[in-house]
């Protein structure tokens, strides 16, 4: 069993930490990682009644909010329902300001001496900021870069820190989860008997071109790759310059045109990248395969029926929007992927909440080199 040293080594590090007077609020993939996490958060002394987690209902595994509630954390009910007729942004902030709104208005929330973000994708952020952002004494950890988009976008109004933008998390999650990804989706080419399938990648983020790099470059799929915005932010990364030196990147114009030629099509923009009104111009033996938050990259509900199971594949006569739609990378289990390759990220993530208490020792920067140069993700 992993014994998850890097996440030890935080809490030793900020052993003197006082938790006792601090309210945690965190939306979380709720799996073994952050089981881990949060179980030394509690014997680090955060009171369970102030630890509130919502669970993505797509990456939360049954007996991980199990054990999360026998420890007596407050898990929010709807961590693990799924309504496959609405997508699932809007129905989970509905669900998530509900439950804030019922758990915090019992609570004097000006009594903490911290109320702490934990945040994944920038809901609990808003909802917050909705509710109570006035308050001096909230602060905001975002993890993802769709997160910190959003939470940008917005008028909010407690201070925030974008775990996201941490060059480690950036330099060295990216390739693990994009070769984690690649495997997941190799094996559904395998299913559908697509050995040389036509492939086109919306989005080359950081995601988006370990991707295309993978299957254009190592393994000789025929594709194409484009992006919503073909600047500097993309053209500078070493994958994109190789892509386009091989004629392998269209603008986004040009790629709609020919939506009938792909007979995979692989979304990692964060953002909407089909309609219903896309569907009848794809192949017609297309697979649509997310790698992104949320199942908003392609029209969700349009495939799904009242009958499926959240990571059911859902067809419209021979076309296939895979784990129905939602990110190919989550399957239900309690591992998404390899503990020590994902562990850097959840260990950076809990420094920044243990560094917004006081008892900090060591600069952040420092403690986050100390991490890496721990990590083995081998």
């Amino acid at each position: 069993m992993f014994s998850y040293p890097l996440l030890r080594e935080v809490f030793e590090l900020y052993a003197e930490a006082d938790l006792d007077n601090v309210l945690v609020l965190a939306v979380q993939h709720l799996l073994n990682d952050q089981l881990c996490a949060f179980d030394l958060l509690l014997k680090a002394g955060l009171r369970p009644e102030n630890c509130l987690i919502v669970g993505k209902n797509y990456s939360a595994n049954v007996d991980v909010v199990k054990a999360l509630r026998e420890k007596g954390c407050l898990v929010a009910p709807f961590s693990t329902d799924f309504d496959p007729e609405r997508g699932f942004d809007g129905w989970f902030e509905e669900k998530l300001t509900a439950f804030l709104r019922q758990e915090l208005g019992q609570r004097n929330l000006g009594k903490y001496r911290k109320i702490i973000i934990l945040d994944d994708g920038g809901f609990m952020h808003l909802a917050i900021n909705e509710l109570c952002g006035h308050l001096p004494n909230i602060v905001g950890i975002e993890q993802t870069s769709s997160g910190y988009h959003k939470i940008r976008q917005a008028n909010i109004r407690f201070p925030t820190l974008s775990v996201a933008r941490i060059y480690h998390k950036q330099v060295c999650e990216s390739p693990l989860i994009a070769q984690n990804g690649y495997e997941r989706i190799a094996e559904h080419l395998q299913s559908r008997s697509k050995s040389t399938p036509n492939i086109l990648v919306f989005g080359l983020g950081a995601i988006g071109r370990q991707i295309a790099g993978r299957l254009f470059l190592t393994h000789g799929h025929q594709g194409m790759a484009t992006d919503c915005d073909l600047g500097e932010r993309v053209l500078v990364h070493g994958v994109s310059q190789m892509l386009i030196s091989r004629g392998l990147i269209i603008p986004l114009s040009e790629a709609m045109g020919r939506l009938g030629q792909f007979d995979v099509i692989i979304g990692t923009t964060g953002s909407t990248v089909l309609t219903e009104c896309d569907v009848n111009r794809l192949h017609p033996r297309v697979s649509l395969i997310s790698l992104s938050s949320s199942d908003r990259e392609f029209p969700a509900t349009f495939f799904r029926k009242k009958t499926s199971e959240i990571h059911d594949n859902c067809w419209k006569d021979t076309r296939c929007l895979v784990n129905g739609g939602f990110p190919i990378t989550f399957d239900g289990t309690a591992q998404a992927m390899p503990p020590n390759q994902i562990e850097l990220t959840v260990a950076i993530m809990f420094t920044c909440l243990l560094n917004e208490l006081g008892e900090v020792k060591y600069p952040l920067s420092i403690i986050v080199n100390r991490l890496f140069m721990m990590w083995k993700p081998d």
